[in-house]
């Protein structure tokens, strides 16, 4: 990958996350915890940029990997909380 208009023409300027088409994505980070090289920019919109701040860690696939913070899970509609149990088999929440 060679640049950020790379990444973005791979992910057909739609955001990572949530698929949303979007011409000026937001550079979103997958890890929060690591540079802002290209390996680790994503395209998010700014919705989702906004929403997930510095509280989860994304995969390639925009798909949420890992949660960083207690902030996001407070913040979280019930569904949300609902299936991350179901997701998790009902353990820790």
């Amino acid at each position: 990958m060679r640049d950020w208009a790379d990444k973005c023409a791979l992910y057909r300027y739609r955001c990572a996350h949530c698929g949303k088409e979007t011409r000026n994505p937001d550079k979103g980070h997958m890890d929060p915890n690591k540079g802002a090289g290209i390996d680790n920019l994503i395209p998010l919109c700014p919705e989702c940029n906004n929403w997930a701040s510095d509280d989860v860690i994304f995969g390639t696939d925009g798909r949420i990997v890992a949660v960083l913070s207690e902030r996001f899970l407070k913040a979280a509609p019930p569904e949300v909380l609902r299936r991350i149990r179901a997701w998790l088999g009902g353990q820790g929440l």
